[in-house]
C-alpha cells in the first residue's frame, strides 16, 4: 500500500479557520436570493445588495 492519491497529512489550522469563516459567510449570503443569484445585473446595484445583506447578517 502506497500513499499515492492520499490526502496530505500536513494541516494548516489558521488557513482552515479562515476558509471556514469565508464559507460560512457565503452560505449566509445565499439566504438573500438577490445576492445569491445576481438578480441585479447592473454593476452598481449588485455591490449595494451584497452590502445590505452583509449589514443584515
Amino acid at each position: 500500500m502506497g500513499t499515492a492519491g492520499a490526502a496530505s497529512t500536513c494541516v494548516d489550522d489558521d488557513r482552515d479557520e479562515k476558509r471556514s469563516t469565508v464559507e460560512r459567510a457565503i452560505n449566509k449570503l445565499k439566504a438573500f436570493r438577490a445576492a445569491a443569484t445576481r438578480f441585479d445585473e447592473r454593476g452598481d446595484v449588485y455591490p449595494a445588495v451584497v452590502t445590505a445583506a452583509a449589514l443584515v447578517i
